[in-house]
């Protein structure tokens, strides 16, 4: 089941997967150890499926479309 504070920390994650535990503890007025327990429940409970990234296509020389 997912809660208010599990939310909060998916959409700091959203905004960037790279934010660390304190990070987001800080923005979210969540404990660290909060965070890092609930993160790790989130992925073993598969509602995060992985972490990835966001290439800037045209910096690495690419057509965009």
């Amino acid at each position: 089941m997912v809660d208010e504070q599990d939310m909060k920390i998916l959409r700091e994650l959203k905004k960037d997967s790279r934010f660390t535990t304190r990070q987001i503890a800080k923005k979210t007025k969540i404990s660290s150890a909060t965070v890092h327990r609930r993160i790790n429940h989130l992925i073993k409970d598969g509602v995060i499926k992985q972490f990835t990234i966001e290439p800037d296509w045209k910096k690495l020389g690419m057509k965009t479309v």
